[in-house]
């Protein structure tokens, strides 16, 4: 009954919007949503598409202090900082050998912090703010296919319905959606990994205020207070070799946990052709690193507004689309190289 309702109200809201967008978005993550916001922000038409009602948890709750930057372009700074994540200015290493601090730096204003941001609150804060600007939002209806015309990507074909875009922005995130069903090129540059993900409840006096990454010969797991209340923890083993039901890690085991264990694909991979006649992919779904790399969030808000800054100069024709999608093809790939090769400098990557 609920699950006919849900479709019923979707049917009604596809039915009063407009059919026709400059950007249609796919994927209402931090990539999908700074899309969003910055095309919206910019006076674009924007269709926002995500196949689940309301935001839910995620890993990649540890974000590197140049979000800063981008949450004050995307206009949520303010509502960032009224959401009270816990801030923290480096991370602990840990090794047989002992432990160290990494911090991340400072200058005349104090030390750079990061954020512990859940995801589900900080994707809803995204959502709101696009929203706000006027972003039509389609939520808890999927994709079919995208809409062609000879040999461009004209829009999307929804459960209900098609909705016509000049330009489809794919950020569905790791599952890769528009790769596959145009069969674009996908190039792996590791083996199979598969992390593990799961949360447990804390007291303030339980952990200290930095993120901590414990290294061993069979893989590394990382562990932060996400809230006041909760711990999250991500395990990536190099064999693949999942935990048990209930693991947590070694640490934490007083610790109570919370939910079940979840899994992500984090195999290193990258689109080889991330835009194209009509389209662009961003976030997870243009490039895919480990999240030892401490950047995924970061990465998928700069590739959300640029992707939108790239599909508004071909819209104006500000810029040859050629000249466009050849500037994101070559942004993309150099942010990814650039990130894989300070992956493979560091100390996680043994028997990657």
């Amino acid at each position: 009954m609920m699950a006919g309702r849900r479709s019923h109200s979707r049917a009604r809201e596809a039915k009063s919007m407009s059919r026709r967008y400059d950007l249609c978005v796919v994927g209402a993550g931090p990539a999908g949503c700074a899309a969003a916001i910055f095309a919206a922000a910019e006076g674009a038409s924007v269709c926002l598409i995500d196949r689940t009602e309301a935001p839910i948890d995620r890993p990649g709750e540890t974000l590197h202090p140049g979000a800063e930057v981008l949450f004050e372009q995307l206009g949520v700074r303010e509502a960032v900082k009224a959401a009270a994540f816990l801030r923290f200015d480096g991370i602990t290493v840990r090794r047989d050998q002992g432990r160290r601090h990494e911090l991340f730096g400072q200058d005349q204003k104090g030390p750079w912090l990061g954020y512990q941001a859940p995801r589900r609150r900080l994707d809803a804060i995204l959502r709101k703010r696009a929203s706000d600007l006027g972003v039509t939002s389609l939520f808890g209806a999927d994709c079919l296919s995208p809409l062609r015309s000879g040999d461009r990507i004209v829009g999307v074909e929804t459960e209900t319905g098609p909705i016509d875009a000049r330009f489809l922005v794919d950020a569905t995130g790791g599952r890769q959606w528009l790769a596959r069903q145009l069969s674009l090129p996908v190039k792996t540059y590791s083996k199979s990994l598969i992390a593990h993900f799961g949360y447990a409840e804390v007291s303030l006096a339980d952990v200290s205020d930095r993120p901590s990454i414990e290294i061993d010969s069979s893989g590394w797991t990382w562990s932060a207070q996400i809230t006041r209340g909760s711990l999250a923890w991500l395990r990536l083993a190099f064999d693949g070799r999942p935990p048990a039901a209930g693991w947590i890690p070694p640490r934490w085991r007083h610790l109570r946990p919370l939910g079940r264990i979840g899994r992500a694909n984090v195999t290193w991979r990258r689109c080889m052709q991330p835009a194209g006649a009509g389209y662009f992919l961003c976030g997870d779904a243009n490039g895919v690193l480990d999240p030892s790399a401490s950047r995924g969030v970061l990465k998928a808000l700069a590739s959300g507004i640029m992707a939108a800054h790239c599909a508004l100069a071909a819209c104006h024709s500000q810029r040859r689309e050629e000249d466009v999608l050849r500037c994101f093809g070559q942004w993309s790939e150099n942010w990814f190289l650039e990130s894989l090769h300070g992956l493979k400098q560091s100390w996680v990557t043994q028997g990657v």
